[in-house]
């Protein structure tokens, strides 16, 4: 769970002669999870995820490809998502994939 806040009182140009303590605000509350799926001769993965979202969160995959030989050529690929849900995501890469996919998934929570 991430949080960004803010300092209330840097937002006044106030100059006294005590300095006061900090008054933090929540600005945002964001749910965030990180996730690393092995893809081994395939183009198409379901990640189903670890935390329970309300809204439909936004997500980010990354192709990383690993290895030699098999998986050599492999390395330009396009992974796009092909459905989201609340629940899952359906992953596809735009070509058989060797190598592993890096998936962040945020949503603003509250």
């Amino acid at each position: 769970m991430g949080r960004i806040t803010r300092n209330a009182n840097a937002y006044r140009k106030v100059y006294p002669g005590i300095r006061k303590r900090s008054i933090l605000q929540t600005v945002i509350d964001i749910q965030m999870e990180v996730a690393r799926v092995n893809f081994s001769n395939q183009d198409s993965y379901d990640y189903y995820y670890k935390e329970v979202y309300n809204i439909i969160p936004t997500i980010t995959a990354t192709a990383a490809p690993t290895g030699t030989g098999a998986a050599a050529g492999t390395e330009d690929v396009n992974v796009y998502i092909s459905y989201v849900d609340t629940k899952y995501v359906r992953l596809n890469t735009s070509a058989i994939f060797n190598g592993e996919l890096h998936i962040q998934v945020m949503a603003q929570s509250g």
